[in-house]
């Protein structure tokens, strides 16, 4: 391919001025090596973010799962079939969480140097803390009232409803699902502080250490084994994210190396040892038997995500608009659950229809989808109101003065693409 740039051409003058051309007789053009390695580079990163978006709701489907099964998840069983079954069950909800760390720090990446403590958490306030604390509130107030409505009457007094309240906001917190947002700002908070030091690979070892340490406490419970105490054990996954994004050129050879032949395997094979260390630690004394910081799920979800970001099988999940919606899916779900789940462990338990796997696996599969097809569609009410705020998304007024705006900065980013501001 010809280029019309030459030295001879009346831009000469000021392209030589940025090194485009030699000043020896014959010219090179670099600008057209610099355009098409950014453009290539560009390529890449959009392909990785568009596929996050796909591993987004793919995570939050797994986690809306998980939490769906918890009367599955608490049942004994002594039929050995039960028990795989199960095992099996129980291990399709415990994939979302670690993804979802890889693909935070994934995003954090670009921002983390321009952060200070209180800047992150000032940028978080809207779109993240407020939401996270307001639902995370009404879930606890929720199963305060529930717990309240279960009491003798005249046994209620103010001072033991607060009580109550205190222990279910500290469940919430600690035992439930809206743990995950303080273990993520954490985590972030921690990479802020040591972002001086990210591309050194000790940071990467010392996570990964305590990362393990925590992996192999699920067997020998040196200190609680609740997954939702391990603040620090998921700082590794954000790390990783933040390391994927600065070397996505590298990442993306890595994961192209993979072959179907070897990928779909070993998945397999990493899924059905996540079973068997979950059924292992239930008949141990770890109370958290299936927690996703296990080491055989962390090779899972590492191996899923490579999967995942190589296939273009799973784009029909964009129609879902995962960036718009996951994280009020998240916060949303939740409510449900609790608001509909003391209905239906009564109904199960009337019923004795714990003891036939068959069909309380049935009803589980029914209330997942009942929970997620009621979230999604309170979800999509909640972005199209002024409302929209409750989680984490501006209104849509401002979204379309947003949209509105002229491009203003298109020269800044073209002179960035062609590289002329590094």
């Amino acid at each position: 391919m010809e280029y019309a740039l030459s030295p001879n051409n009346i831009m000469a003058p000021i392209l030589d001025q940025f090194g485009i051309f030699s000043k020896s007789a014959k010219a090179r053009p670099v600008i057209a090596q610099k355009i098409n390695s950014q453009t290539s580079a560009h390529s890449v990163t959009q392909r990785f973010a568009t596929r996050m978006n796909i591993i987004r709701f793919f995570s939050i489907a797994c986690i809306v799962w998980g939490h769906s099964v918890f009367i599955l998840e608490q049942h004994a069983y002594t039929n050995w079939y039960y028990q795989a079954l199960q095992s099996v069950l129980i291990q399709l909800g415990k994939t979302g969480t670690i993804l979802f760390f890889i693909i935070s720090g994934f995003f954090l990446s670009d921002k983390v140097e321009g952060f200070s403590i209180i800047g992150y958490l000032k940028y978080r306030k809207y779109s993240l803390i407020l939401p996270w604390f307001f639902f995370m509130s009404i879930a606890a107030l929720i199963q305060t009232f529930q717990e309240l409505m279960l009491e003798p009457k005249g046994t209620v007094t103010v001072y033991s409803a607060f009580i109550d309240a205190i222990d279910y906001f500290k469940g919430v917190i600690f035992y439930g699902a809206y743990w995950f947002i303080p273990v993520s700002i954490i985590s972030a908070l921690l990479l802020i502080v040591l972002k001086k030091h990210l591309n050194k690979m000790w940071l990467g070892a010392l996570l990964a250490g305590i990362t393990t340490f925590y992996s192999i406490n699920l067997h020998y419970s040196w200190v609680s084994t609740n997954h939702t105490k391990a603040f620090l054990g998921y700082a590794f996954f954000m790390w990783l994210g933040i390391m994927i994004k600065r070397n996505i050129g590298r990442a993306d050879k890595l994961i192209n190396n993979f072959s179907w032949k070897l990928l779909i395997p070993l998945v397999s094979l990493l899924f059905v040892l996540a079973c068997l260390e979950g059924f292992t630690l239930h008949h141990t004394i770890c109370v958290d038997p299936y927690a996703s910081i296990r080491f055989s799920n962390i090779l899972l979800c590492l191996l899923l995500f490579i999967m995942l970001i190589k296939t273009s099988r799973m784009q029909w999940m964009d129609m879902f608009n995962p960036q718009a919606n996951v994280y009020g899916i998240y916060l949303v779900h939740c409510i449900i659950i609790i608001a509909f789940f003391p209905g239906l462990s009564t109904l199960i338990n009337r019923s004795s229809l714990v003891a036939n796997l068959y069909v309380l696996v049935a009803i589980q599969v029914l209330f997942y989808a009942v929970v997620m097809i009621v979230t999604y569609a309170i979800v999509m009410i909640l972005n199209d109101s002024p409302l929209a705020y409750l989680i984490g998304r501006k209104s849509p007024q401002l979204r379309e003065k947003k949209q509105e705006q002229p491009i203003a900065e298109a020269p800044d980013n073209m002179s960035a693409l062609i590289g002329l501001n590094s």
